[in-house]
Order: C-alpha cells, then structure tokens, then sequence
C-alpha cells in the first residue's frame, strides 16, 4: 500500500469515526429536546465566608416563568472552566430579563473542592450537585460541559455539548426571552 492509498484509508477511518459520534449525540439531543425538563430537587453548594446564605436545596421550578440554562459541568473540565466567564456574562447581560443561569456539578470524587472553586472563579449563579436521576432524566449525557436551554413552560429549547460561544448563547436566549412562548 502507498503513501496515498494509507491517507485514503486514514481520511475515510476517520470520516466514519466522526459520523458514529455525531449521529449518537444526535439522536441522544433530539430524545431529550421533545420533552419536558425534569423538575429536579438538589443541593446547593454551600460558598465558604459568603455573605448570602444559599438555601440547602433548589429546585427547577424555583425558577417557573423564568428561562433558564441549566449547564451541567465539573472542576476538572477545561472547557466547563472556559464557560465561566461566559456564563456568568450572560446572566449579567439577561438578569433583568426572567433568566437564571443554574450550574449543576458532576464532581464526585472532587465535590468537596466545589464551594472553594466557586468562590475562586466568582461563579454569580446558583452551583447544585447532581445526583444519578438528574442525569438520567436530562439524558444521559456523556460529554461535558452539556447545557440545556428551557423556556418559560419548563419546555426544552436547546442542546449544548462542550464550549459554546458567547454569541451564539446569546443569539440562542435572546430568542426564547423574546418569543411568545
């Protein structure tokens, strides 16, 4: 075999590669985008030194008639600790306007670095931990960061897997803030 016929085969290996991951991701987005979002019930955490007292627990629906980013990610994901300016970017940008920012941790092994990372990274939304259910019940997902736009009904709008640019999440919540929806 020559030098172009391995090329070949490299392009064409790597061609159905990224079809496979693609279409799987897909269809796991299109399962999850058809349904209600999952009213889930976690605990936040808890900042040390803060001068808010943060509630044990939230709730989805603490946030009814709101539109909301529900972003899951973890301490140890580069392009979850990417997304933090820009998350907290745009809750400042859309506080006035019903939105809310929720940020759900994945961290096990790491969750009792969570409230000082918090702290560190001046994270201004609301910080809960997941637990098994949660996850399951928003999918199943398998890469992180992973972020789920909802509108005012609890209805699921949009998907995001890995880092999204301010702009497009801004284009994206701008529509739903502004749809009649």
């Amino acid at each position: 075999m020559d030098i172009k016929q391995l090329r070949t085969h490299k392009v064409i290996l790597f061609s159905l590669i990224l079809m496979f991951f693609s279409s799987s991701c897909s269809e796991a987005q299109e399962q999850v985008v058809q349904n209600k979002a999952w009213n889930f019930t976690l605990a936040q955490a808890q900042i040390p030194q803060s001068p808010q007292a943060p509630q044990d627990s939230m709730k989805l629906s603490d946030f009814d008639g709101k539109v909301r980013l529900v972003n899951f990610w973890a301490t140890w994901c580069p392009p979850c600790i990417m997304e933090i300016p820009v998350l907290n970017q745009l809750q400042k940008d859309f506080s006035a306007d019903d939105f809310q920012i929720i940020s759900i941790s994945i961290d096990k092994r790491y969750r009792p670095n969570v409230p000082n990372f918090i702290k560190e990274k001046n994270i201004a939304y609301p910080v809960l931990y997941t637990d098994d259910l949660t996850v399951q019940k928003y999918g199943n997902f398998k890469n992180i960061p992973t972020t789920f736009l909802i509108n005012r009904k609890g209805e699921f709008v949009d998907v995001f897997t890995g880092f999204v640019p301010i702009e497009i999440l801004k284009e994206k919540v701008s529509a739903v803030i502004n749809s009649k929806k």
